[in-house]
Order: structure tokens, then sequence, then C-alpha cells
């Protein structure tokens, strides 16, 4: 419960540095940094909210050797894509690739063939359409490796 609200004063006082940051760039510029950090804003608010209304007290459970764990692997995993977005595979093709290594690491055991295959549907769905967007609508350059 004191997290929620840690966490989310925290992010408020974040995005108020974003908004007010981004009455320096132009207008064009502007809007994006300005509609998140209002998102944001609104978000974390009704996070503190519906908390504050939240009678029962959550216990807090101490972080287990594989909890911690699975956040080193997704950690080293993301340094790793990282760097190989930009010479090896690029981008389309890292993400796919990340996001299903990333799902068969949490999903372990308990990840059906079927469950995989729908993952790496998505993420390939997921990867291609961020593409789109950004390399042929905004026309921001992605990184591109030796495969895409």
């Amino acid at each position: 419960m004191k997290s929620n609200l840690i966490v989310s004063a925290v992010f408020i006082l974040l995005a108020f540095v974003f908004l007010f940051e981004s009455r320096n760039l132009n207008y064009l510029s502007a809007i994006f940094p300005q509609i998140v950090s209002i998102l944001l804003i609104a978000l974390c608010t009704a996070l503190m909210i519906t908390t504050l209304k939240s009678k029962k007290q959550e216990k807090t459970q101490k972080l287990g050797k594989k909890d911690l764990l699975y956040i080193i692997t997704v950690i080293v995993l993301s340094f790793l894509w990282v760097y190989l977005m930009d010479w090896v595979f690029g981008f389309t093709v890292g993400s796919i690739i990340f996001m299903t290594v990333i799902s068969i690491v949490v999903g372990g055991k308990n990840l059906s063939f079927r469950q995989l295959l729908v993952n790496i549907i998505s993420f390939a769905a997921t990867a291609l359409l961020f593409w789109y967007l950004l390399a042929k609508l905004l026309t921001v350059p992605l990184p591109r490796g030796l495969l895409f």
C-alpha cells in the first residue's frame, strides 16, 4: 500500500518535471511529452486514489531467490538485446527473439507449445507494428542489423 503511494508520488513529480521542461520545445515537438506527462499524472493520481480507498492492508512479501534470478535474467537479456539489435538482428527480428526468450524464461514449464506459438505471432505483430509506425510513418531511424 505504501509502495503504491510512494511510486505514484515519484512518477507524478517526474511527470511535472517533463511537463515543465517541454515548455521550451516548439509546438510540434512538445505535444508528445506533454500528452505522456498528463497521462502519467492522471494514471498515478488514479492509483493513489484507489490505494487510499482500499481498506485491506497488503502483506509485503520478501523477494525470493527465484524472483531475483528472473529479474537478473531479464536485465541481462535486455542489455544483450540492445547490444545485438544494433549489430546482428536489427530492431524487428531482435525484438521478436527477445520477447520470445523472455516469454520462455518467465513462462517456464507452464508454457505450452500452443501458447508459445500464439506469443510468437503476437510478438511479431507488435514488433512489425512498431517498425511500421516508427520507421515508415514517423521516419525514425531504427537499428538495422545483418538480418533486417
